[in-house]
């Protein structure tokens, strides 16, 4: 199955992350590691890949998406085909 990973909201770097990965910053693919709490959430396709700061928390999983923050931002992440 396919993925989206979209960024929220940047919570901690005020727009000026060190890694140029800002709101809006979507990566389409595959998931890599599960979304687990304490644990790095990683995602990779089409020559993008991300691996985000540790999941601090799930505020909502529903069939649409799910949506949860990390030490630094908060992220969708939805499913497509």
């Amino acid at each position: 199955m396919n993925y989206k990973l979209e960024k929220l909201t940047d919570d901690k770097f005020e727009g000026l992350h060190p890694n140029g990965i800002y709101e809006g910053h979507t990566v389409l693919g595959f998931i890599i590691s599960e979304l687990t709490i304490g644990e790095r959430f990683e995602i990779c396709g089409a020559g993008n890949f991300l691996s985000t700061s540790p999941v601090t928390e799930i505020i909502s999983i529903t069939p649409e998406e799910t949506i949860f923050k990390t030490l630094n931002s908060t992220y969708k992440l939805t499913s497509y085909e």
